[in-house]
């Protein structure tokens, strides 16, 4: 049996007794993706998470934006100095 989601978006939609469909369009994006981020088998793209914070008000890292914010530690993304 699936236990309920934990995601910060999950809990401000069932706070505020929104459907999925009601976010997914304030949001810009399919009930699909937010029904994927949700679950956390999605990393939105930085555009959906800052869209998303804008609507909600939660942080954009809280939100998995996080993930396209970090810099990639690759050597070849390193500054030779």
């Amino acid at each position: 049996m699936d236990s309920a989601p934990y995601h910060p978006l999950y809990q401000y939609r069932k706070e505020r007794r929104l459907t999925r469909q009601q976010l997914a369009h304030q949001i810009g994006c399919s009930t699909r993706t937010l029904a994927r981020w949700e679950k956390g088998h999605y990393c939105p793209r930085l555009s959906f998470a800052v869209r998303a914070s804008q609507v909600t008000g939660l942080a954009v890292d809280t939100l998995g934006g996080a993930a396209a914010l970090s810099v990639d530690p690759s050597p070849a993304h390193a500054q030779i100095a």
